[in-house]
């Protein structure tokens, strides 16, 4: 096998390429013939061979192919040409895939590639004209190429003698699924090993110590630095030989420094590490004749700037000696490994480390060891991809006044069914229109994390910004078109903004927009990387406010800097003369100032220079907070005086206790005063001072995005102080709250008039009791545009099912919200959608029920015609005991007092059963935290509800004639002394298919997870009032069932099951006879 694998190791050559391919997949019918390039592509190919053919088992069919490109076209570049190429080939000979080798003459890399297209089949099984875009994976291979993954990824295939390969084996081969799962473990020990020697390491700790520097986050920043540079040297952009270019430097200088440290019995840390990182990378050398060449490294590196390698330490006079060993896990590992600057798309996948996997190993760092109760998930990229374009779709309808679809057809990049890309920009005034708006659009990412969302609308922008302006250009009615690094530095510079809550997330977003703007550099000198320190800031993105009690004090208040602007008595709280008193008493002009500073710092690169203006703009931060708070403070004083010291007497007892909150809530202004002043973690975000320009020149942002957590705030993570801030600021911030439910009330508060804002979030929100405040929220006070059902799965280790929720920041009801339930289709611009009325969402407690289409709402307004809500016939309808913690410690399997009585769990009840585990609870109302009302436990019937359920029949429920006490995990339903209704009835209406039907169809949302089953649904429920003689069919049947399951707990007593199951249907056939409906609506029903 390995003499076949040596092809991967040395520059391309055809004939051996052929036996390469013929080895892979046994049979193949060898070919050699030169084939005609059309006219797109004559300008990047030199020729397109064709050399042979396969069919697989399941008699699809692949062609072998060699492209040559010319000498000017590096591997790297126009790989959407590259990929239509073949893609049109592929459907001019109805072919499914193609092995490609892609070269050209004056490189010793070329590119293995695998690439498909998938087609639409009529009904009589003929492909029809229309395909799916083709999707191009590929291995970079040859001479000094790493080849670890495709080797790995390949072997099975090679194995394979006897069986010719699928094309989905074949697929799967070149997946990046593979390589990243890989990377990431490899990536995790590496971490648990640096971290292992830092905590160890007494150089280090007393550093640290010193510094204040976090071990877990100084790991993670050296690792990061670290892949960072192994970026840079694959673009030949490290060791470049002095009087060489960029670009011709050594792809193994990482590797080879620690050799030659090695060699000479020296620290790789302290004698090469740091120097690199902060003397060289960091410094810009600007006294030497070629400030790029370093003379301890005797080479040409560029200065970089932007705050990666900034020292977070005297590094000069100070001695960190790590062990060497652990630098050579690092280098052993990253060599394995291909790396790609170039970041993938849902069309184009490199197999190889790329920024994206990257943000993914960084992600999943932070979950597992720094984000355990932040509850983080990375999003997939075709996620990714699909969210970026879709609200900026929606956000340039909003601004050209077109349709979202002519926007995506005439101004998008779209491909047409030959794979080619075709953009069509028919009307030049409105796309000079939309140049604007991209220009000029403020996108932000509130729980940024490692800036996944960040990078993708920067892609999308910049790529649509690119075809617009060379289209332009070439209808003259522009001069010139920017460059995909001009715009990208324009773009990062006016348009895009994030914020995290933690410090290590917001610097792995930065390094991937600054690997993002490194991938289309190809100026002659290198630019130093711009600073973003004030465009992905750290920060609590829920909190703009200090509440204290019942009173909210914002932190940045332009109506109260303007009143103390105007007084021109400017003087901050330490009574020093305030920067901000300069400004001619309007509060603009101080905030204009500030956004010119922050421009200015964005491009700086002189270290000193940063350092004054970082200081200048924190000085007038800081000022602005302090005039905010002023007033509230001026107020606490004045009720301070308002006290009266009585002669002889004092201040009287309940003057003291005011006294006492009036001087901590002063105590605690100050304390977040001087919490915003440090320079690390802050607990607020003061988005209407950080992000002022935005606010002061649209209103907020024009488009929102994220993912943000899923995280309850029960836990010890949040303080009192959260909990009590959010429950005023927030109109869904009382009782079960989940984080996500407050950034999309956050989206409103932030985005402006008809912003968009586009979130992924559990399908729960649609049905939870506990979201039925935020559902209000959005139905009454936003636009919703999409909701996307993906289903279960979407997330690695991840069981939740989760959806995408679009929506406008607008009062307007909207009659067509798209609907969308098949994810998968959507990423191959393949998918079928359906409109709701956003209307129908005010009914049942605004659950959004989006798989109710007109058939199954005729069907439930039939069932709720004539009917009652359950509710109206109970006593009650309430959950079990609730113990504290240490559930365990109540209950014991046998009676050990009077005290002790019989206990049931969900799991204890079946439809029909109780399945008793002899189970006691220990009964003291003393020490269990809701032992509920005795009257419950007293009651001589009552109906025993799961309360978690799922699948087609949710309502798991039976009847309890034995006062047994339950745990939390059971509803229990006490009907009303006087109700005319029997229990029996009750329970055959609770487990009829009929009525599950209804609560899947009204509350899940079609769930295929476990679902709570909540009482507020339960209690709306319709059920039909009906005399006892009526009632008396159900009853007898019920009884039957009760009399078998009470005498027989065996489950697999197949006799007893289908005597069950036949008395089952017949009351479900009474329940559907009850209802009225005809056999059709049955059909419907049974059907789901």
């Amino acid at each position: 096998m390995q003499q076949y694998f040596s092809i991967l190791k040395t520059k391309y050559d055809q004939s051996t390429f052929q036996k390469f391919a013929h080895e892979l997949l046994n049979d193949i019918e060898i070919g050699s013939q030169k084939l005609p390039i059309d006219s797109p592509f004559k300008d990047h190919i030199d020729s397109l061979t064709y050399l042979g053919s396969y069919a697989d088992p399941q008699g699809k069919n692949l062609h072998i192919l060699d492209v040559s490109l010319k000498t000017h076209t590096k591997l790297e570049q126009a790989r959407t040409m590259q990929r239509n190429l073949i893609a049109r080939y592929l459907k001019d000979h109805w072919l499914d895939s193609a092995l490609v080798s892609f070269h050209n003459d004056s490189s010793s890399s070329w590119r293995l590639s695998f690439v498909k297209v998938e087609y639409k089949y009529d009904e009589k099984g003929k492909p029809k004209e229309e395909a799916t875009p083709a999707k191009r994976y590929s291995f970079l291979v040859g001479e000094g190429e790493p080849v670890h993954t495709p080797q790995s990824q390949l072997a099975k295939i090679f194995e394979q003698t006897v069986t010719n390969p699928t094309l989905a084996q074949l697929e799967e081969a070149f997946g990046v699924e593979k390589v990243t799962k890989e990377f990431f473990e490899k990536y995790r020990d590496l971490f648990e090993s640096v971290v292992a020697e830092l905590k160890s390491n007494h150089t280090f700790i007393n550093e640290a110590s010193r510094n204040n520097i976090d071990t877990e986050n100084f790991a993670k920043k050296l690792l990061g630095q670290i892949v960072f540079l192994y970026f840079l040297q694959k673009k030949g952009w490290l060791g470049v030989p002095r009087g060489k270019s960029w670009g011709e430097g050594d792809k193994n200088f990482m590797s080879g420094l620690y050799k030659k440290c090695i060699q000479n019995n020296q620290n790789f840390y302290n004698d090469y590490l740091e120097k690199l990182f902060y003397d060289t990378l960091n410094n810009p050398r600007r006294n030497e004749v070629d400030p790029s060449y370093s003379k301890y490294f005797d080479s040409r590196i560029p200065f970089l700037n932007g705050g990666l390698f900034e020292a977070p330490y005297d590094w000069n006079n100070s001695f960190i000696y790590l062990d060497n060993k652990i630098f050579g896990k690092v280098f052993d590992v990253f060599d394995l490994y291909n790396f790609t600057v170039k970041e993938d798309e849902p069309l184009e996948k490199e197999v190889a480390v790329d920024p994206e996997m990257l943000g993914k190993v960084f992600e999943n760092l932070l979950e597992e060891n720094l984000r355990k109760g932040k509850g983080t998930y990375y999003t997939p990229r075709e996620i990714v991809h699909y969210m970026c374009e879709e609200s900026l779709i929606n956000h340039l309808a909003t601004e050209t006044g077109l349709t979202p679809e002519d926007v995506k057809n005439k101004y998008f990049p779209t491909y047409n069914v030959l794979g080619d890309e075709k953009f069509e920009a028919r009307d030049v005034t409105v796309s000079e229109s939309i140049i604007n708006s991209l220009e000029n659009i403020k996108v932000v990412d509130p729980a940024c994390g490692s800036g996944a969302f960040l990078v993708g609308m920067l892609q999308q922008i910049t790529h649509l910004r690119y075809e617009l302006e060379s289209r332009s250009k070439l209808l003259g009615r522009r001069d010139t078109a920017s460059t995909e690094y001009e715009i990208k530095k324009q773009t990062i510079q006016n348009c895009i903004y994030g914020v995290d809550i933690d410090p290590g997330a917001v610097e792995i977003a930065k390094l991937r927009l600054w690997l993002s703007l490194v991938v289309d550099y190809d100026l002659e000198q290198i630019e130093p990387l711009p600073n973003l320190d004030y465009k992905i800031m750290q920060g609590n993105s829920l909190l703009e406010e200090l509440v204290l009690g019942d009173t909210s004090i914002k932190l940045y208040d332009s109506e109260s800097v303007q009143k103390a602007l105007g007084s021109k008595r400017m003087k901050n709280l330490f009574d020093q003369e305030s920067q901000i008193g300069l400004f001619d008493g309007e509060n603009d002009k101080v905030l204009k100032a500030m956004k010119a500073l922050q421009l200015k710092y964005f491009s700086t690169s002189d270290s000193e220079g940063k350092k004054k203006l970082r200081s200048q703009i924190e000085q007038i931060e800081h000022e602005l907070i302090e005039t905010s708070v002023k007033s509230s403070l001026h107020e606490l004083q004045s009720q301070k005086l308002n006290i009266r010291t009585l002669p002889g007497i004092g201040i009287l007892p309940e003057d003291f206790k005011r006294l006492e909150k009036i001087s901590s809530k002063e105590n605690q202004i100050f304390a977040v005063l001087d919490e915003l002043k440090k320079t690390g973690t802050k607990p607020f975000f003061l988005w209407h001072l950080y992000f002022a320009d935005v606010f002061e020149e649209k209103g907020g942002f024009d488009v929102v995005i994220a993912n943000p957590p899923y995280v309850f705030t029960r836990g010890s993570d949040f303080t009192d102080t959260f909990k009590k801030a959010i429950g005023k600021l927030y109109s869904c911030g009382k009782g079960k709250i989940n984080l996500f439910s407050l950034f999309i009330e956050r989206a409103s508060h932030i985005s402006k008039p008809m912003g968009i804002y586009i979130y992924i979030i559990p399908n729960t929100f649609f049905r939870a009791t506990s979201y039925k405040t935020t559902r209000e929220y959005v139905v009454k006070n936003n636009k919703i545009l999409q909701i996307i059902d993906l289903h279960a799965g979407v997330f690695e280790n991840v069981t939740a099912s989760t959806t995408v929720l679009e929506a406008q920041n607008f009062r307007q009801p909207n009659k067509e919200v798209e609907i969308i339930e098949e994810f998968s289709q959507l990423i191959n611009h393949s998918y079928s959608s359906r409109v709701i009325n956003q209307e129908e969402f005010n009914n049942n407690e605004f659950v959004f029920s989006i798989y109710l289409d007109s058939t199954s709402n005729k069907i439930i307004n039939i069932i709720k015609h004539d009917s009652t809500n359950l509710g109206t016939f109970c006593k009650d309808i309430i959950e079990g005991i609730v113990t504290p913690k240490g559930k365990n410690t109540f209950i014991s399997t046998e009676e050990k007092a009077p005290n002790y009585k019989p206990f049931l769990e969900g799991k204890d009840i079946d439809r029909y059963q109780i399945l008793w585990q002899n189970k006691f609870i220990l009964f003291d109302r003393k020490k269990l935290h809701r032992p509920r009302p005795d009257y419950l436990w007293n009651a001589p019937n009552k109906i025993l509800i799961r309360r978690i359920g799922g699948g087609k029949n949710a309502i798991v429920a039976t009847l309890d004639q034995n006062s047994f006490y339950t745990y939390a995990s059971i509803n229990n339903l006490l009907l009303k002394d006087d109700c005319a209704l029997n229990y029996n009835y009750i329970l055959s209406l609770l487990n009829s298919r009929l009525l599950n039907w209804y609560y899947i169809e009204n509350f899940t949302n079609r769930s295929t997870l476990t679902v709570n089953i909540s009482k507020t649904y339960l209690e709306v429920l319709p059920i039909k009032e009906i005399s006892l003689e009526m009632q008396k069919p159900f009853i007898i049947l019920v009884n039957k069932i009760l009399e078998i399951t009470k005498s027989n707990n065996d489950k697999n007593n197949e006799t007893l099951s289908k005597l069950i199951n036949k008395y089952s249907e017949d009351i479900d056939k009474l329940v559907y006879e009850l209802y009225g409906l005809t056999l059709e609506e049955i059909k419907i029903v049974e059907s789901i």
